[in-house]
C-alpha cells in the first residue's frame, strides 16, 4: 500500500471524512494521551467507524482499517485493544514497540480475540512502531531475524528516538530534512477539539510524546 493516513480517534470531523481521503489505509489513533472521559468517547468513535466501514459498498475505492494502540504495559492498552477488535480491523499499529517480545505478546492476545469473535486465526496483522528509544532501536536486528508471521510492515519513530537521546542538542550543527506536506496531507487529520488543552500533567507524563513530523517540530523551535 502506498498511502496511509493517521486519524485522531477524538476528532469527530476527521473520522467523518476519513473514508473520502483516498488513502489506501486509514489508521484510527487511540494512542494519543487523553483524559479518561475523552478516551472513552474516542474508543466508542473508533469502534463505530470500524464497524460502519467493514463492508465498503459506498466507498470510491476500498481501503484497509487499522488502529494504533498505546504501548504494552501502559495502563489502558487492553481497553483500547478491546475497542479496536470490536470493529474487526485489518491490523493493529503497536506504538512504542520495545521488540520481539512485545509483538509475541500482542499476537497471543489477538489470537484470543479472534477465537472469541469468530474471526479467522491470524487474520489481524501487526505493524510495530519501532525505535522510540535507544533500547528499542537496538532490538531491530533481533526482530528482523525472528519476524512474527503477523507482522506485515514496520514503521519507525524517529522523533521519539531523537527525544530519547537528545540528538539535536548534542551536535554542534544539524541538517534537518523532511517534507512539510507529509501524511497527514490535509487538515482533517488534525485534532480540532477545544478540550485537548485539558489533558492533565499526569496524563502527559504517563504517555509517550507524539509528534506528526520532526520537520514541523524543528520549524517551531527555530
Amino acid at each position: 500500500m502506498r498511502s496511509w493516513i493517521l486519524i485522531p480517534a477524538d476528532n469527530e470531523k476527521a473520522i467523518g471524512s476519513a473514508a473520502g481521503t483516498g488513502a489506501e489505509a486509514v489508521v484510527i489513533d487511540l494512542a494519543r494521551p487523553l483524559r479518561a472521559a475523552q478516551q472513552a468517547t474516542a474508543r466508542i468513535a473508533a469502534t463505530t467507524w470500524l464497524r460502519l466501514h467493514r463492508e465498503q459498498l459506498v466507498a470510491q475505492r476500498k481501503f484497509e482499517r487499522w488502529v494504533r494502540i498505546p504501548a504494552l504495559g501502559t495502563p489502558h492498552w487492553r481497553d483500547d485493544l478491546d475497542a479496536a477488535m470490536d470493529g474487526s480491523p485489518h491490523g493493529i499499529v503497536l506504538s512504542h514497540c520495545r521488540g520481539a517480545d512485545d509483538i509475541r505478546q500482542l499476537a497471543s492476545v489477538l489470537y484470543e480475540y479472534e477465537d472469541r469473535l469468530g474471526l479467522a486465526a491470524n487474520i489481524t496483522r501487526i505493524m510495530p512502531e519501532l525505535g522510540s528509544t535507544p533500547a528499542g532501536a537496538l532490538t531491530i536486528r533481533r526482530l528482523a531475524d525472528e519476524l512474527h508471521p503477523r507482522v506485515s510492515a514496520l514503521t519507525w519513530d524517529a522523533v521519539g528516538l531523537a527525544h530519547a537521546i537528545g540528538a539535536l542538542g548534542r551536535g554542534r550543527s544539524a541538517v534537518i530534512v523532511g517534507d512539510s506536506r507529509q501524511m497527514p496531507p490535509t487538515s482533517i487529520a488534525q485534532t480540532g477539539s477545544a478540550d485537548d488543552d485539558e489533558t492533565t500533567d499526569a496524563d502527559a507524563e504517563a504517555a509517550p510524546r507524539d509528534e506528526e513530523s520532526i520537520l514541523t517540530e524543528c520549524l517551531r523551535a527555530w
